[in-house]
């Protein structure tokens, strides 16, 4: 489990990487009681990092019997379905983090630990059953369900209690923001 779990360190850094730089973002948008642009910063996070996210968890679950056959020499052979679970679960590591940062940023602390608690109380029970019926194999498996109940989790608090209704289609087409930013780059480059 430890040969494959070292691989998903990208995923806490990622959730530390969201609380350091969305926490204070939105805290100031929120006092400022700017909810168009708080939205719109929801929305651009939510893309952009489930976009580098996806690329990455792919890569892993793809290229999982590689890089543990180069890293490790085949000692850890069921470590391949490991690793693949554990990078389907990273999918929603980007929902959880950004609606954990926004709960934060907005001040819902009470809602923020309020619904900690309720994924600690479900996370523990998974991972206990989990392991009790199906060893390591079931510890991956059920990371898969945790990230997606807390993503699920935090993001029905900030919705509820923090005011912020995500408009889904808004941040798929979040992808004309990111080429005008790349075209804005590139014309720069040129001048």
């Amino acid at each position: 489990y430890n040969a494959a779990k070292v691989f998903t360190r990208v995923y806490d850094i990622a959730l530390q990487l969201s609380f350091t730089f969305l926490v204070p973002a939105s805290s100031k948008l929120s006092s400022q009681n700017d909810d168009k642009n708080l939205k719109a910063l929801a929305e651009k996070s939510i893309f952009f990092l489930t976009g580098i996210i996806i690329l990455f968890s792919a890569s892993l679950y793809w290229f999982a019997p590689f890089i543990l056959s180069m890293l490790y020499q085949g000692k850890y052979p069921d470590a391949v379905s490991i690793l693949r679970a554990l990078a389907v679960s990273g999918i929603f590591i980007p929902l959880l983090g950004i609606s954990a940062s926004f709960l934060a940023g907005m001040g819902k602390v009470k809602e923020f630990f309020l619904s900690t608690i309720v994924n600690f109380i479900v996370a523990t029970t998974l991972y206990v059953l989990s392991v009790q019926l199906l060893g390591l194999q079931g510890l991956a498996m059920s990371n898969i369900f945790i990230s997606l109940f807390m993503a699920a989790s935090y993001t029905f608090t900030v919705t509820k209690f923090g005011n912020l209704n995500i408009n889904w289609p808004n941040v798929i087409f979040r992808i004309n923001d990111a080429r005008n930013f790349l075209f804005q780059q590139r014309h720069k480059n040129k001048n």
